[in-house]
């Protein structure tokens, strides 16, 4: 369990980071990397966009609560879309258990999919246009 003299936003990332790789299936965790923006709603949301990465810590040798830097995970491959999964996350504040959230609250994404998709849109109009 995290020391609780942490600061509530390295605590909230930790929750982030649990709750998605408790869910996904594979053999890697993922590790949080950063923040990457905020913004406040008029009804009081909070929204984060966070960056998590594929690590070196598998199912295998670790327990979901051992994922952490100080444990020795750390990206496998830096900045590489790929392996990179951005996810939004609706909340109250940083305090609130995540446990709280569903999964339209929390919404995560490959950070190429973008790429692959406009290509794929290109490709088909272009089929298209070629008929």
């Amino acid at each position: 369990m995290e020391n609780s003299t942490y600061p509530l936003k390295y605590r909230f990332a930790m929750q982030i980071q649990d709750w998605v790789n408790q869910r996904i299936i594979g053999t890697y965790y993922l590790i949080f990397t950063k923040f990457l923006s905020v913004a406040r709603h008029s009804n009081g949301l909070i929204s984060n966009e966070v960056e998590l990465q594929f690590s070196n810590c598998t199912k295998e040798k670790f327990s979901l609560v051992l994922v952490r830097r100080s444990n020795g995970c750390h990206e496998l491959f830096l900045n590489n879309p790929s392996y990179t999964l951005l996810c939004t996350v609706l909340h109250y504040g940083f305090a609130l258990p995540l446990q709280t959230l569903n999964v339209p609250e929390l919404q995560c994404y490959k950070a190429d999919s973008t790429i692959a998709y406009e290509i794929e849109e290109q490709t088909r109009m272009h089929f298209f246009q070629s008929s």
